[in-house]
């Protein structure tokens, strides 16, 4: 059985977050949010507990933290539970400045715990597919890659909340979307064996 926190139950998190309580042998131990009603939904979806604290995460009844809060945020959270020996899955992008996330890969590679970044995209089964055509040869060459991502989130983001802020999201729209963009042509052209 693994037991997950996950950390921050809304935005990106609402739309994935019962998946834990689908999964078998995983088990949503913990809910951790500052916002009363995501915490009441997911004791409604199976949370075992929840709370308002992060550091209610590293108790011995946790296997893995999710980290699904603003990006700001990640490299402290990050870094906590690898020094509590947790396996920790941080929601993208890894950090909202470069220096946070060597320090989280520093903190990983010291760590009992396995740290990986979650990348929404992949949960497409189209990702994979064309990963294989690329690789059998069936689109030929690739030489240029054009690719463009929007939403409306960013024109709903409050002046004042984190979304609104390039120091807390990293660099705004570039590090919130073409981050999936830039990871998927990688993953893509790199070859089969990466």
């Amino acid at each position: 059985m693994i037991r997950v926190a996950l950390i921050g139950c809304g935005g990106m998190a609402w739309m994935y977050r019962r998946v834990y309580t689908r999964l078998p042998d995983v088990e949503l131990t913990l809910a951790v949010d500052v916002n009363e009603f995501q915490l009441q939904h997911c004791l409604e979806l199976g949370a075992k507990r929840v709370s308002r604290h992060f550091e209610d995460a590293l108790t011995d009844d946790i296997d893995l933290i999710d980290i699904s809060t603003p990006n700001h945020l990640h490299a402290e959270q990050a870094i906590a539970a690898l020094q509590s020996g947790k396996h920790v899955i941080i929601q993208k992008p890894i950090s909202n400045q470069l220096v946070d996330a060597d320090r989280i890969v520093d903190v990983a590679e010291q760590s009992p715990g396995l740290a990986g970044m979650f990348m929404s995209s992949y949960n497409n089964p189209l990702i994979w597919e064309l990963k294989r055509l690329i690789d059998e040869g069936y689109l030929g060459t690739i030489h240029t890659v054009h690719a463009r991502d929007a939403h409306r989130g960013g024109l709903l983001a409050k002046p004042g909340t984190w979304r609104a802020d390039r120091n807390r999201t990293g660099g705004g729209s570039f590090i919130q979307l073409s981050i999936h963009a830039i990871n998927l042509i990688q993953y893509w052209i790199q070859g089969p064996h990466h």
